[in-house]
């Protein structure tokens, strides 16, 4: 998983963009990082308050984000 971001918008919100090679091994890359050592003890418990909303959009990039190897 490659994280793309942060972005702040003209409304003053914040994004976070995260690619991944295909769609196929996005659930599985997702997954073991939520369930990783680095946000379970470092991270979720300091973003997860500062939270107000959180909103997924897939997008498929047809000609792709960059190498992946």
């Amino acid at each position: 998983m490659k994280i793309l971001g942060p972005f702040l918008s003209i409304e003053d919100t914040f994004s976070c963009m995260r690619a991944f090679p295909d769609l196929k091994s996005r659930e599985k890359m997702r997954d073991e990082f939520y369930e990783g050592e680095l946000w379970k003890e470092e991270l979720e418990h300091k973003l997860m308050p500062i939270l107000e909303q959180y909103d997924v959009v897939v997008v498929d990039a047809k000609e792709g984000l960059g190498d992946w190897r």
